[in-house]
């Protein structure tokens, strides 16, 4: 019985081939598309499952009486209190300093010594009873007791030194002074660390460094946090740069512990702030649910989208079978034979589906990795892993299809046996189709209003950052990063001297960090005269400029000029507007320094998304001064060989170890832009297999249509009716269709862009031009598929129809 149900659904595959091979590809890109967006989803959601102890661990708040937002980490001196006191609820605490990211130089073989970066964090002994890392090689208690101990991942210990025993015992060296090392140490750093232990990785979806990969665990650090707390005094409460974690005792949470801080009437003073403290367990962070909330979104709406296209034809094909499945019934077929019959024929179209799916997974392989800027998110995707969650998934498309199968058997079933032969299939069905159909194109309408948006966006925000220039200026400027700790600036300068060489080099431009970073520092001034009231000092952004800034950046002066000298200024038009004087001339204390103000440019903007109202004010960079960006510009059209000429003296001049690479200015800017570059390229790849997915779902309905229709068209063409008429009868219902799900689509889009047009500086008109360019790309898109199946049922000889009736 069963072979003769494999016939049967064959013989359907045979007899309707394009509808069912669209069914068959759009359902196996689909659900990947759901199952590498899910694997996204379920990745995180997992957060921190790699601890054991992940059920007993609390993260701890401070939070200054009277309000609701916590500081963004803890202080290390509340950890050693909390330590010290007898808090019944508290097994073990451990301080972890924020992620550093640090240069070491690494002796790998006995002549050669190599620069690496690796993500670090400082820590304390008791991390180990916290966290519960596996010790691969060495030992935990050798690298609680030694000073400036290192506790490498087992990738990083292969990757430096080969395997991980052998790294046991190395040095690695730092190659720069952090902001909390003490005064003795050298700007070069020099400071000298031993490898003590070497761990298995920790996944990288963890609270402690999120979707980013742990290198290596600092102990006793002399450049540390910790060790800045002991020797600067004014530092206990003035801060944080750390987390706290508390792994607690059996039969507490955290609201007992709490309870109990709050009965003993604890604080904790910092900044200038009494805190209470409180407690939020491991893994429960909101950024956590946005990243799973989007990928899992995105991958519904696809899956959404192709399961409205495989079951619109699936319940077609079996209610266009009524006159079949009548006489089964009269020659004795029951309610159990007609289910399996329906259940074998949409399971194979789901399994073959299946079939071509992990034939894409296989192609792809395990090169598949997941990265989205806007998020943080960097995910190697394993093959293994993707093939397992979508065996899973495919299990449950076959679990839906049996119900699916069992509804419709049980309302076939229901149809007696004259209904089912001599008449024709109930108008609810089609209707039925009709308002899938609908949700599709609702669906496209949002993936093509976002895209649309995005670009728009793109296009007005890269025009805002350094305005002053043109996109072509923009391309003509070769962008040089050259903040590399391990080397002196004697030997950047010899780069930049190397790099000036190139005959289509006009001018250079040396800074402190790339310009697209926004600002070098902050500061709080006052003007002369007012420094012993504290109430009028005020906040300032600061940018080191050289002498050719304004040139090079085009930039013009609205007042005064550029500075002359070291204690000379110019101050932006922010700033100048924000001061209720001309201040041209004045002079303002910052750091105990007295500057002038020489020269107002014009409104200077660092960034796509807010402002600060405070204002610039542009210092001249000092010879001596850090280099950490240079720029250079060149004659228009050789941009690209500059880059190659540059890129060979950075291949040159850089360690094997080090990622070195050159860019435009436009092309930094399109870094910076995370949420319009980032997300577009998503929605655009999703925007294209949903507005696929869809025009075969239209393509299926028009063929069925025609097919079903044909007799009907036959007795119009003999009546006296034109083929436009013909035509507007098939056309009209995709008409209804777009203009009614656009008029549900475009206000709900609308809404969507007001809120996101709120955090901008500029933001692109939404206005009817936009809104009739998007109907019209998707009406176009529509009216190019159903075209070719009206073109030829208009043609259609009406006396051959009639013969063949």
């Amino acid at each position: 019985m069963y072979l003769h149900y494999f016939t049967l659904a064959l013989r359907n595959l045979v007899k309707y081939k394009v509808q069912n091979l669209i069914c068959i590809l759009g359902l196996a890109v689909a659900v990947l598309c759901f199952t590498i967006c899910f694997y996204c989803t379920r990745y995180v959601l997992a957060a921190d499952e790699c601890f054991t102890n992940k059920e007993k661990i609390v993260q701890v708040e401070m939070t200054p009486k009277g309000e609701h937002t916590p500081f963004a980490g803890t202080s290390v001196a509340m950890t050693e209190e909390l330590r010290s006191m007898n808090v019944p609820q508290i097994k073990n605490i451990v301080s972890v300093a924020y992620p550093r990211e640090m240069v070491f130089n690494c002796q790998v073989s006995d002549n050669l010594v190599l620069p690496y970066t690796l993500q670090s964090i400082e820590t304390e002994g008791e991390f180990l009873d916290v966290f519960t890392p596996e010790i691969l090689a060495g030992s935990w208690e050798s690298a609680v007791k030694m000073q400036n101990s290192l506790v490498l991942s087992e990738s990083s210990a292969i990757r430096i030194f080969g395997n991980a025993s052998d790294a046991l015992g190395k040095n690695m060296v730092l190659t720069h002074k952090l902001w909390s090392s003490p005064k003795s140490t050298p700007k070069t750093g020099g400071i000298p660390y031993t490898v003590a232990a070497v761990m298995r990785d920790i996944p990288s979806n963890n609270s402690l460094l999120f979707m980013n990969s742990l290198d290596v665990l600092r102990l006793n650090d002399s450049e540390g946090v910790f060790n800045y707390v002991k020797w600067n005094a004014s530092a206990k409460h003035n801060t944080t740069g750390s987390n706290t974690y508390i792994l607690l005792n059996d039969g507490f949470d955290g609201n007992d512990l709490e309870q109990w801080l709050q009965k003993n009437d604890y604080s904790f003073n910092t900044i200038g702030y009494d805190c209470i403290i409180g407690t939020i367990p491991l893994g429960v962070r909101e950024s956590f649910f946005l990243i799973s909330f989007i990928t899992g979104t995105i991958g519904l709406m696809i899956l959404f989208i192709s399961l409205l296209n495989f079951f619109n034809f699936l319940v077609s094909v079996f209610y266009s079978k009524t006159k079949e499945f009548s006489l089964r019934k009269v020659y004795g077929g029951e309610f159990w034979h007609l289910f399996r019959q329906l259940y074998v024929q949409a399971s194979m179209v789901v399994l073959i589906s299946c079939l071509v799916m992990m034939s894409i997974i296989e192609v792809i392989g395990d090169s598949l990795i997941l990265q989205l800027d806007l998020i943080e998110l960097n995910l190697f995707v394993s093959k293994r892993i993707l093939m397992l969650h979508a065996l899973q998934y495919t299990v449950l498309l076959l679990t839906v299809c049996a119900l699916i199968c069992l509804v419709i058997t049980a309302r076939l079933y229901r149809i007696s046996v004259y209904t089912g032969i001599r008449k024709k299939i109930a108008a609810h069905k089609v209707t039925g189709r009709n308002i899938m159909l609908w949700w599709q194109i609702f669906i496209c309408w949002i993936f093509i209003g976002l895209v649309g948006g995005l670009y728009m966006q793109s296009r007005k925000s890269s025009g805002i950052m350094f305005s002053e220039l043109t996109k072509d200026m923009k391309n003509s400027i070769v962008s040089v990063n050259l903040d590399y700790s391990f080397l002196n600036e004697d030997r950047k300068r010899g780069m930049i001297e190397r790099f000036s060489k190139h005959p289509s080099i006009e001018d250079i431009m040396i800074t402190d960090g790339s310009l697209c970073e926004g600002f070098s520092g902050n500061s709080h001034i006052c003007w002369e005269g007012d420094e012993k009231d504290y109430g009028k000092w005020f906040q300032v952004l600061l940018l080191t400029v050289p002498d050719n800034f304004f040139r090079f950046m085009n930039v013009n002066m609205d007042q005064g000029k550029i500075f002359e000298t070291g204690n000379q200024v110019v101050v932006d038009g922010r700033f100048a507007k924000n001061s209720s004087e001309d201040v041209v001339g004045k002079i303002f204390l910052m750091d105990g320094e007295a500057y002038a103000i020489n020269g107002i440019c014009e409104r200077y903007t660092y960034s796509l998304y807010d402002e600060d109202g405070v204002g610039f004010i542009f210092i001249p960079r000092k010879e001596s001064d850090y280099i950490g960006h240079c720029y250079l510009k060149c004659t228009p059209g050789e941009t690209r060989k500059v880059q190659k000429f540059i890129e060979d003296i950075l291949k040159a001049e850089l360690p094997s170890t080090v990622d070195y690479h050159s860019s435009t200015l436009m092309e930094d800017v399109y870094a910076v832009q995370v949420i319009e570059y980032g997300l577009r390229k998503i929605f655009v790849f999703f925007a294209v297999v949903c507005i696929l997915i869809t025009l075969l779902g239209v393509y299926s309905s028009i063929s069925m249509d025609t097919v079903k229709r044909v007799k009907e068209v036959a007795i119009m063409k003999v009546n006296g009716a034109l083929g436009r008429h013909i035509a507007w009868k098939f056309t009209r219902l995709y008409a209804i269709l777009l203009v009614t799900s656009a008029m549900v689509a475009f206000p709900l889009l609308y809404l969507v862009f007001h809120f996101w047009s709120m955090m901008y500086v500029q933001f692109f008109n939404c206005g009817p031009v936009f809104w009739i360019s998007l109907f019209i790309v998707l009406a176009l898109l529509v009216g190019i598929t159903i075209f070719w199946k009206v073109s030829a049922i208009v043609k259609i000889n009406p006396a051959m129809i009639i013969q063949q009736e």
